[in-house]
């Protein structure tokens, strides 16, 4: 016991650096995790914070771009409905052509027709001419071939009445 007086020191010293190192090193895990954890949420929360910044940025470049698609569909639409007008406008004078076209080319189908009618008639006028000069000229021929009937007959009878004359004297 006299060993045990004299070297409590280092036997206390000897037995408390263990047990120490096992709480103080536990402990300083502890702590080292717990900062650890700290770095870890601050990290996250910086993510978050610049995570939402960017967002934030997209956020202000879509609505402006957003709002340039807006206006250049407006002028899309503008100049579309413009000419849509235009065209139309086209559409309508080639209408307004086409039915003046319509309506010479139906005048000249009646006159066409009136021709054709007046041609027709001119026509059978003149296959009926045509046939009564025919017919004349057949009567013609016949009068003539009457007359030089007569005329023979007359010569004959002019000489029997030269030759009775003759006779008779």
């Amino acid at each position: 016991m006299g060993w045990l007086l004299e070297n409590w020191v280092a036997l206390v010293s000897t037995l408390s650096i263990p047990i120490a190192w096992i709480f103080g090193g536990k402990q300083a895990k502890k702590v080292e995790l717990k900062k650890g954890e700290i770095e870890v949420q601050k990290d996250q929360i910086d993510l978050a914070k610049n995570t939402r910044e960017f967002l934030l940025l997209k956020e202000a470049d879509f609505k402006t771009e957003r709002e340039e698609y807006r206006k250049e569909l407006e002028t899309i639409k503008n100049e579309a409905k413009s000419e849509r007008q235009y065209y139309r406008e086209k559409v309508n004078g080639l209408r307004n052509s086409i039915d003046n076209l319509q309506n010479k080319f139906d005048q000249i189908s009646v006159n066409y027709a009136l021709e054709v009618e007046r041609s027709d008639s001119w026509m059978k006028k003149y296959f009926e001419i045509e046939k009564e000069n025919q017919q004349l000229k057949e009567q013609i021929s016949k009068v003539e071939k009457r007359c030089k009937d007569l005329e023979v007959h007359i010569k004959k009878l002019e000489k029997e009445l030269i030759e009775h004359k003759n006779l008779s004297k």
